[in-house]
């Protein structure tokens, strides 16, 4: 009846094809149907969040990674890159996974019909 389901958004052919797009950035923004995404990238590794900080609902551009958490540029709240937890607030954050046909950010969301 009720689930959860997760969908998958092909983002490149590889991640080293992805983190080729960043240059020399740290971060990038990509538009999907559900909402905006920020990729933010620490040396090889890289990482997805809602683009919007739940302490006053302001854009991460400009955010940066400090010791495993992503920070924001507005008021430096911190939230765990890994879980999106910080300061009482949670980040909503998007695996990435890598596999033969490509790379792919997750999405998990509420689904009243099930399968």
């Amino acid at each position: 009846m009720f689930s959860d389901k997760t969908r998958k958004y092909r983002i490149a052919d590889s991640k080293q094809a992805f983190l080729a797009k960043f240059g020399d950035d740290k971060h990038r923004v990509e538009k999907f149907l559900f909402d905006e995404v920020i990729f933010v990238r620490d040396g090889d590794a890289v990482y997805a969040f809602k683009n919007k900080c739940p302490h006053q609902g302001s854009k991460l551009n400009g955010c940066w990674i400090d010791e495993d958490r992503v920070v924001c540029p507005m008021h430096q709240y911190k939230f765990d890159v890994e879980n999106g937890r910080g300061h009482g607030l949670y980040l909503e954050n998007y695996p990435l996974e890598e596999n033969e046909d490509g790379f792919y950010l997750l999405r998990t969301y509420f689904s009243w019909f099930g399968e």
